[in-house]
């Protein structure tokens, strides 16, 4: 499972991927179940057949033997170096370029690694032994160890207002979940605060300087004080299961995906609007069960993906529903099967959904199904890749043979395009791309290594 910045191992990793895209420099997963892909002839996709000047794919590739079951990476940009986490050897790996430089022992279990840009500190989650290894970015040793915990939660998330990393953990469906604000400095000392019923995701919001935490079981928003951690909770007024978020600058308001209960089919869903006064000021409905929201910054808009869960266990009736800045819903727009996420492209300000049941890729601009590309392999998730500038990767399913993945141009103008494949080691799970050498890392969690390009 390739994802963005996760906590949780092996089957569960899928969850954690958009649960910890709320934390800022953290290290990123890419989904299990993504694709490679090859386009025929002619296929509306196609850069042959458009004639549309793409790059080469990376040739240079190196596979640096690290611990066992590879999962998190995290690049830190004061030393340029990648910080790996091993599950099954409780280290991390730390590498220049494409060397490992130490090797630092840890908890048991580390499945993911934060990153505090404020203070330069990174911090391994070790789920094994319920605590968190500090470790010091600019020296490489470990700090110290901060204990105490209650069994983790897939949630982090990062405050840039007071450089606080906020874990989670979850008391089951009698009690509050706890909001832990990890310390900086000795004695490492967590803070802890009270929030909702089984939270599940959680939001910096940059006009109020506040943590807004999604409550599931109690249909709750927790608002957190990022100075004083006072909470305030505020009631869904419709729809249920609160869960991802996704905050917009252009109206400063912060837009949550109301799921609702996946056993039951769902007509018509919603999206909670939390304004900057910390008040809810619109619910828009949406289709079915909102699973997700993402932000166009260029045109202001979110797109929320909309699915319902077959008796199988994956999302049928997918669409993906624009949503102004100024919160009105646009006509849903109808993507495949196996929809969850969707990714924009900063190349060309495009939206992209990967369509797992399908075997396909589509890319929406505006309010408008632009393309659907062909990308076999149970397509699950996309990251963009600012050395290319307009290449996105996409993971291929892969746990027992060479994983790999399909890059997909992203021109400025005519359609995006599938312009090759990348190999990589078996079940890539985590990637980190390196701004001081333009290369990416992607960890292997069957293969012992990470496979820089």
């Amino acid at each position: 499972m390739l994802g963005i910045s996760g906590v949780r191992v092996r089957n569960s990793r899928a969850d954690a991927i958009a649960m910890v895209l709320s934390s800022a420099a953290v290290a990123l997963f890419l989904f299990s179940g993504i694709a490679a892909a090859q386009l025929p002839a002619g296929h509306p996709g196609d850069a042959g057949a458009r004639g549309i000047g793409v790059p080469p794919p990376p040739s240079t590739t190196k596979n640096i033997t690290v611990g066992k079951n590879p999962t998190a990476v995290a690049y830190d940009p004061a030393t340029a170096k990648i910080f790996v986490t091993n599950y099954g050897s409780s280290t991390v790996s730390v590498i220049s370029g494409t060397t490992v430089v130490k090797t630092i022992s840890i908890g048991k279990d580390p499945e993911t690694i934060l990153y505090d840009a404020k203070n330069t500190l990174l911090y391994a989650v070790n789920t094994g032994s319920d605590n968190v290894s500090v470790i010091n970015g600019s020296t490489d040793k470990l700090k110290g160890t901060i204990s105490g915990f209650g069994a983790f939660y897939p949630i982090s998330v990062y405050d840039p207002s007071n450089g606080a990393e906020y874990l989670f953990s979850d008391s089951g469906p009698g009690g509050a979940s706890t909001m832990y604000r990890l310390p900086t400095a000795s004695p490492y000392t967590f803070t802890t605060i009270k929030v909702g019923n089984y939270t599940d995701y959680a939001t910096y919001d940059p006009s109020t300087t506040d943590v807004v935490v999604s409550n599931e079981l109690s249909s709750t928003l927790s608002i957190v004080n990022s100075s004083t951690n006072v909470v305030k909770t505020v009631a869904i007024k419709t729809g249920t299961y609160p869960d991802v978020s996704v905050y917009n600058p252009t109206n400063k308001d912060l837009y949550v995906v109301d799921e609702g209960n996946l056993a039951l089919p769902y007509k018509a869903g919603n999206v909670t609007v939390l304004g900057s006064s910390n008040t809810i000021v619109k619910t828009v409905s949406v289709g079915g069960h909102p699973i997700s929201v993402a932000l166009n910054p260029i045109t202001h808009d979110v797109y929320v993906v909309n699915i319902t869960l077959s008796t199988h266990g994956y999302s049928v009736n997918c669409s993906v529903t624009p949503i102004t800045s100024g919160n009105a819903a646009k006509k849903a727009i109808k993507v495949g099967d196996g929809a969850y996420y969707a990714t924009y492209d900063p190349a060309n300000h495009e939206m992209y959904v990967t369509e797992s049941r399908s075997n396909l890729t589509a890319i929406i601009s505006g309010t408008t199904l632009l393309t659907t590309l062909t990308t076999k392999g149970n397509p699950g998730g996309m990251v963009y890749d600012p050395g290319t500038t307009d290449m996105v990767l996409v993971q291929q399913t892969a746990a027992t043979v060479a994983g790999q993945l399909t890059l997909v141009s992203s021109p400025t103008s005519g359609n995006p395009a599938v312009v090759g494949t990348q190999v990589v080691g078996k079940d890539p799970t985590g990637y980190a791309y390196d701004t001081s050498n333009m290369d990416a890392y992607v960890s292997n969690y069957d293969s012992k290594s990470v496979t820089e390009f």
